[in-house]
């Protein structure tokens, strides 16, 4: 079995081939959260840091820091090595001027230096995340410099598009070939539920108006009454009526995907070749290769090679995937034509990634706002009073003593260093393989009553 067997099933090798090659910035002292972030981030196959060591470390007790030797104890971790190469806070700059980093984490840090916080708010850099725990309570915070895309945004659920309504010609004579009439009871049950739906809307061609209602009442007054009258026991049938809405195109997407164009153009224009991270750029280029392969196919999609599970003879069911995966495939390879003509780097991978997810494909406007803004500025903060707090500890600055904050800001907490540590891994592997929705910038962890809040900010 894989090492990462588990994981891949979540962003597949593509996403772990980008993590593989991360190279992480580190910035902050030596803590419980500085050492649970590296740690989990190795866990997953990131195997470069550079850790910008803080020598502002406050004082723990023997117990309090899991590893004794945090570079040498996260070797075992990933078979293929661990480096993390250990630089003084006086060669900081070194973020802006040379910006090899996927990304920079800032933890705990206090001693920023404001000439630096200048240039991390002027400079197009990668991500920057910043983090600090105290007591019961943490906070994540996300700076990004340019548009973020997400190529697979991992919906919970997602309508499929199986073009009844509008058939290609390979679907219709495949669909012509199987004839209600010669057909007993026992293979009118192995049809599936789409074979039931196709029929229903050429049975409905002439009406003017069809919608989900009027395709489940002809399945009960046409389907069972006059074809198969014993189909009421069928799961087929059954199916047919729960997913009647398939039948109708959901042209929902189309305003979201033309916002996406828009914004890719206008993404091109800004940005020109000056992207920081390549695979929006790429991204970028793919969205505008699909608003040239939407204007010459009529506007439709490139068709999905997979179909949904369904009641059926395992032989119809073969017949009609393999009629599915042949439209893909041509599809496919015409918009494949159109993205090597922008740009042959393209791999085919990542175009087939993107015509089978094209809708839910994201777009992340970049932080508006500076980070020194989100450190010093307390307009920003005072409706958030935890956030506020946290960020006086962090700067360790004078906190008013209240029942509040008087024992669960106080008080370490190790299982809510660990919980935060997981949230800053996990926002570093949605940024890294442009998978999964990331925060709104900014979440508040709630440890006293188990709440999280996640904002703009």
């Amino acid at each position: 079995m894989n090492r990462y067997d588990r994981q891949l099933r979540l962003w597949g090798s593509a996403g772990q081939d980008l993590l593989s090659k991360a190279h992480i910035c580190i910035i902050g002292p030596e803590n419980s959260l500085l050492q649970e972030t590296i740690k989990n981030l190795v866990l997953v196959g990131i195997s470069k840091f550079t850790w910008f060591k803080s020598n502002d470390a406050p004082a723990y007790s023997q117990n309090d820091l899991f590893y004794k030797d945090l570079i040498q104890d996260m070797v075992p971790l990933n078979p293929r090595g661990v480096s993390i190469i250990q630089e003084s806070m006086f060669n900081i700059h070194e973020i802006t001027q040379n910006n090899n980093f996927s990304i920079s984490i800032v933890i705990s840090e206090t001693n920023i230096p404001e000439e630096l916080l200048r240039e991390l708010s002027s400079s197009e850099l990668s991500p920057v995340i910043m983090s600090h725990t105290e007591g019961l309570y943490g906070y994540v915070y996300t700076k990004l410099f340019e548009p973020h895309w997400v190529i697979e945004s991992r919906p919970d659920y997602e309508v499929p598009s199986l073009r009844l309504d509008s058939p290609w010609d390979e679907l219709r004579e495949y669909m012509d070939t199987i004839r209600f009439e010669t057909l007993d009871e026992y293979s009118m049950a192995e049809l599936p539920y789409v074979v039931l739906l196709y029929k229903v809307l050429q049975h409905l061609h002439s009406s003017t108006q069809i919608d989900h209602k009027m395709i489940k009442d002809t399945l009960t007054n046409w389907y069972v009454s006059d074809i198969n009258p014993k189909g009421t026991n069928d799961l087929n049938y059954d199916e047919a009526l729960r997913y009647a809405h398939v039948a109708l195109p959901n042209e929902s997407y189309k305003v979201g995907l033309q916002k996406l164009i828009d914004f890719s153009q206008q993404d091109d224009n800004d940005r020109s070749n000056q992207w920081r991270d390549n695979y929006n750029r790429q991204i970028v280029t793919l969205v505008h290769a699909l608003s040239i392969y939407l204007d010459s196919n009529c506007g439709d999609l490139m068709v999905n090679a997979s179909i949904p599970d369904m009641e059926s003879s395992s032989k119809i069911f073969g017949e009609l995937q393999q009629v599915y995966r042949n439209k893909a495939t041509r599809d496919l390879t015409e918009f494949s034509g159109v993205v090597h003509q922008l740009d042959e780097s393209i791999p085919n991978d990542l175009i087939t990634s993107f015509s089978c997810n094209v809708k839910n494909i994201k777009r992340i406007e970049p932080t508006a706002r500076p980070i020194n803004d989100f450190l010093t500025d307390s307009k920003l903060t005072e409706p958030y009073p935890i956030l506020s707090t946290l960020l006086k500890f962090q700067k360790h600055q004078q906190v008013e003593r209240t029942s509040d904050n008087k024992s669960f800001f106080l008080y370490e907490s190790y299982p809510t260093t660990s919980f935060i540590g997981g949230l800053i891994s996990q926002e570093v592997i949605k940024l890294i393989t442009h998978q999964y929705i990331p925060i709104s910038n900014t979440l508040i962890y709630d440890g006293m009553h188990n709440n999280i809040t996640s904002f703009k900010c």
